[in-house]
């Protein structure tokens, strides 16, 4: 029992002394509330007070403790009654329950409880219950601990373990007892000992296979739910053998020892080998005590590469436990480098071989060995029958060596064959094209089993074929030598000949060849065709029979008997085209063009829009020609020097005073299967006095066609001022991006250009929203009042530019009496064409009849437009759902611009006065495609003659999708109303503009196109 030493019988004594109250050692007072008394505590009112004394003990279970309570103020000593609580069942009890101040009281705790338990003692006043003291008594649980909680205890020894049991008043002991995962787990010598008495475990006394884990439990006697463990690790024997690998060489020997740990028996270690080879070598002694050499012996015999051994050490005692070293045994060995090797025909590689464990140090043989396939499709050819193989050969054709023996460390050096000849069986066959088909072998001389290899590419001298001439112009129904010659052509197996237009085989049409195949340097004799075919170029191909991707070519133009192109139209009125014309092909090329009149072609450049920026290229004259028939229908051929040539027709209009032509139409020519370039547009006879910056000066307006960077379609018309210099100040521009408005876009930064080659070439720049600020357009100057216009890098647009009148004001009355209009289209069905007959009143009214084919569907209809003409010629229209823009520059003459989806564009003319009829329309013309909207439609140039009394005959060229076609006859009649409306020929519409011109669209064709007639 723990007692608080605070206070004597003395200090009682005093304490009951104290009338008023006082202090006792641990506390304080007030007068008539109570006091703690000396080593107690008290409650009360009046002059009674209550304490304890002591007021807090440790208690024991079996044990008693003796507690006193004073009281004060009580005369008649009455004295307290006691209570006894606590938070469990069981608390304990007090004897007597009742006592004097000054008498003690006896607590007996209950039994052990299964934790610290507190109870609390209270001294109640009998005089005044409201007084009282209270003793704090707490009653420990009992506690066992174990002296070492965990140890290693070898198989069939002992340990010995103590426990300890606090707060057991009846000392009554510990019972031990013993467990593990796998039987058996030892054993105790005393199964119960009193607290901090041993008691001696014992192991098993067989090793176990595992590391075995026992838990000894010590268990409270008095209390059975305390209890303290150790834990017990019985080891198991281990092995282990030193060195863990080696290397032997074939007949040496190497030592071993094991070691061998808990083996109580000491009994060591037995040795045992195994490999993969009938004879592993031997080891002596086979078995050895722990810690003792043994020495491994390797086999005497060569060896294929090296042999893997394994030395096994085994427990005698637990034959479960073992360790083991990996021994190499090395026979011959045999490494070659370079490991592989790319080796040109003809070339040299080095290579060079190590041998390793050679005794006779006789070093290697060299040769190349061929990876043969298997056909696999004669039954029985391969191994097993029907079964896809391979099979390698040695090589004869496949190379030489400059040593075909060498030492250990000696390079020899290898040649690759010019001409690789593998080697051949029957059913099997060589992959020249296959990886790993070829070998370099180098085979030891000591063991003829051992070689190594690298992989061997011979990398063939490419074929390359040249072919003379490599141009020529050959005159039609004339005989020429074309040779071919192939190098690096082992086989010499030549090559064969074709006649091609546009990739496609053209004979015998464009001619045929004497010789279908020939070999390297025999000619082959190319004749031409006697009629000139509706393309005059061609080329003679000669393809490698050893590799048909290599080929070469040389390219053809057929001549007539002057040496000019050939032509189907004819020839022998070359005189009608004389000087210099600009030529314009809508979206495709533009550029000028110098005619002799005698079918040469002098001078000339050109632009086009083949590429995203605008090339300045030189015409060469030297083939370049062109011939007219007597209908005024032509050929031309224009070669960019560097690159092909471009083959078109033409008709030309009427000659001038000096019997020239000064304006045609034109198609490009070229497209034999459909699918290449088409192109149309005009050829106009140039002014050189124009060529001059000075004449590309004052008001001009502008009419493009083309395409935006995305392939959309873009219309634009507008007007600008040159000075004649260099600059261009301001510009109004109007665009239908397809679709996208932008009107009267001005300059963003001042406009350029410059001006001029001798072929009439400039350029100008229009820089406005960022657009074609880098990106200038060319031109060509055919007077100083017109010029072709072509652009390449914002897209693809061309158009022409006309000069305005000096001094002209344009107003209201700038639109006044009859016009003609013509648009083209393009929406999502297809290709729009509209022809219109316009008469304006010349203050503000126009009607227009139109004469609309959309894509074979036809339709006509009357609309009446408002009009608001600008100082600048700009025309504002309104009275319909998507009124046109347009910027004239002349009198009822101008380009139109949509503000509808389909992005219309157009050319206004005036109308010549009437009455008109078929006597209106007669004499030789010429006719041609005018602004395609689309590259389906068909496009054609021709001649032909109306007779007065609505009959025409001639003929045309044609480029389709269907190709082309030549010479094709035109019959047809026509009718020309007093408005000049009418047909030509069956399911047209035309309308006549003068006697000189007329124009008409198919009512039918899913692909419309307008037609100029024109002088």
């Amino acid at each position: 029992m723990t007692l608080r030493k605070c206070a004597s019988i003395a200090g009682i004594v005093f304490v009951a002394l104290l009338a008023a109250g006082s202090s006792g050692c641990t506390g304080g007072g007030g007068t008539g509330t109570g006091t703690t008394g000396s080593g107690g505590a008290s409650n009360g009112g009046g002059s009674i007070t209550v304490s304890a004394v002591p007021d807090t003990a440790t208690v024991e279970a079996g044990t008693t403790a003796g507690f006193t309570a004073m009281v004060t103020g009580d005369g008649a000593n009455e004295g307290v009654t006691w209570a006894v609580s606590c938070s469990a069942a069981t608390c304990g009890s007090v004897s007597p329950s009742s006592t004097a101040s000054g008498a003690t009281t006896t607590y007996t705790p209950p039994a052990p409880p299964a934790s610290d338990l507190s109870v609390t003692l209270k001294a109640t006043s009998v005089v005044n219950a409201t007084k009282s003291a209270i003793v704090a008594v707490s009653v420990p649980a009992i506690r066992v601990s174990v002296a070492s909680t965990s140890a290693n205890v070898q198989a069939g020894t002992k340990a010995q373990f103590t426990a300890t049991v606090t707060n057991d008043a009846a000392n009554k002991g510990l019972i031990w007892t013993v467990s593990c995962t796998a039987a058996p787990c030892g054993s105790v010598s005393l199964p119960t000992t009193a607290s901090g008495a041993a008691t001696t475990y014992s192991a098993p006394a067989t090793p176990p296979p595992s590391p075995l884990t026992v838990t000894l439990t010590a268990t409270s006697v008095s209390d059975g739910t305390k209890t303290a463990s150790a834990t017990v690790t019985v080891p198991v024997v281990t092995v282990s053998v030193t060195p863990s690998a080696a290397t032997v060489k074939v007949g040496a020997s190497a030592q071993f020892s094991a070691t061998v740990g808990n083996d109580v028996a000491s009994l060591g270690v037995t040795w045992t080998l195994t490999c993969s080879s009938p004879s592993c070598g031997s080891v002596s002694p086979a078995a050895t005590a722990s810690g003792a050499i043994t020495t491994y012996t390797a086999p005497s015999t060569q060896l294929v590469g090296n042999l893997t051994v394994r030395l096994t050490a085994t427990s005698v005692t637990e034959p479960a436990a073992s360790a083991s070293a990996t021994i190499t045994v090395t026979g011959i060995t045999v490494s070659i480098a370079p490991s592989s090797a790319s080796v040109p025909s003809g070339g040299t590689q080095q290579f060079t071989t190590t041998v390793d464990n050679d005794p006779n140090s006789a070093g290697v043989t060299w040769q190349v060995v061929a990876k043969l396939w298997c056909d696999g499709i004669t039954v029985g050819r391969c191994n097993p029958p029907g079964e896809v193989g391979v099979i390698y050969l040695p090589c004869d054709g496949c190379g030489t060596f400059s040593s075909a023996s060498t030492a250990s460390g000696a390079p020899t050096t290898y040649t690759a064959p010019v001409h690789l000849t593998p080697p051949s069986q029957n059913g099997y066959f060589f992959c020249g094209s296959c990886g790993g088909s070829l070998f370099i072998v180098a085979t030891s001389v000591t063991n003829t089993s051992v070689s190594a290899r690298a992989g061997l590419t011979i990398a063939p001298i490419s074929i390359s074929i040249s072919i003379s001439p490599t141009q020529a112009k050959v005159a039609l129904n004339a005989p020429q030598q074309f040779t071919a010659t192939v190098t690096n052509d082992g086989t010499n197996s030549g090559v064969t000949w074709n006649l091609t237009q546009n990739g496609v085989a053209c004979a015998p049409d464009c001619g045929t060849l004497t010789l279908a195949s020939t070999a390297s340097g025999v000619p082959t004799t190319y004749t031409t065709p006697s009629i000139a075919p509706a393309l005059p170029g061609l080329a003679v191909m000669a393809t490698s029979v050893k590799d048909p991707t290599k080929s070469a070519t040389a390219n053809v133009m057929l001549t007539n008997s002057n040496g000019n192109v050939a032509c189907g139209a004819g020839s022998g009125n070359e005189s009608l085209l004389k000087g210099q014309y600009a030529f314009l092909l809508e979206g495709a090329v533009a550029g000028s063009f110098t005619a002799d009149g005698t079918g040469r072609i002098i001078a000339g450049e050109e632009d086009s829009t083949k590429f995203s920026f605008l090339i300045d290229a030189t015409i060469d004259a030297a083939t370049s020609s062109y011939a007219i028939g007597s209908d005024h229908r032509g050929c031309l051929a224009l070669t960019v020097s560097g690159a092909l040539t471009t083959y078109f027709r033409f008709a030309l209009g009427s000659a001038n005073t000096n019997g020239v032509a000064t304006t045609g139409h034109i198609v490009e020519f070229d497209d034999t299967t459909g699918t290449g370039t088409r192109a149309a547009g005009r050829i106009l006879l140039q002014d050189p006095a124009s060529f001059a910056a000075g004449q590309f000066k004052g008001n001009y307006v502008l009419g493009l066609i083309g395409t935006d960077l995305l392939g959309a379609r873009v219309v634009v018309a507008g007007t600008f001022p040159s000075d004649g210099v260099s600059s261009i100040a301001t510009a109004s521009l109007d665009l239908n991006d397809a679709g996208t408005i932008t009107s009267q876009a001005a300059l963003t930064n001042p406009g350029s250009f410059t001006c001029c080659s001798a072929n009439g070439r400039g350029t100008l720049t229009l820089p406005f929203n960022g657009a074609w600020e880098a990106s200038p357009f060319a031109f060509y100057m055919i007077s100083s009042v017109e010029a072709f216009v072509l652009e390449s890098g914002f897209g693809n647009y061309s158009g022409e530019a006309f000069g305005i009148p000096p001094g002209t004001a344009f107003s209201q009355s700038s639109l006044n009496g009859f016009s003609v209009l013509r648009e083209t289209a393009q929406s999502a069905s297809g290709p729009i064409v509209d022809i219109a007959s316009a008469s304006s009143n010349g203050t503000g009214a126009m009607t227009v009849n139109d004469n609309v084919n959309n894509s074979g569907t036809f339709a006509t209809g009357s609309t009446v437009l408002n009009y608001v003409v600008a100082s600048n010629g700009r025309v504002m229209t309104t009275g319909s759902n998507s009124p046109p823009v347009l910027y004239l520059y002349g009198q009822n003459q101008g380009f139109l611009v949509g503000t509808d989806p389909d992005v219309t564009f157009g050319i206004v003319e005036p109308q010549a006065a009437g009455p008109f009829s078929d006597a209106s329309l007669s004499g030789a013309y010429m006719l041609g495609t005018e602004n395609p909207s689309a590259s389906t439609v068909p496009l054609e140039s021709g001649a032909v003659t109306a007779d007065g009394s609505g009959n025409a005959t001639g003929t045309s060229d044609q480029s389709s999708s269907a190709g082309l076609a030549q010479n094709q006859p035109v019959s047809l009649t026509y009718s020309i109303a007093a408005d000049g409306t009418g047909t030509f020929g069956i399911d047209t519409t035309a309308i006549l503009i003068s006697g000189n011109k007329l124009v008409f669209i198919s009512n039918t064709s899913a692909n419309p196109t307008i037609t100029v007639v024109e002088k």
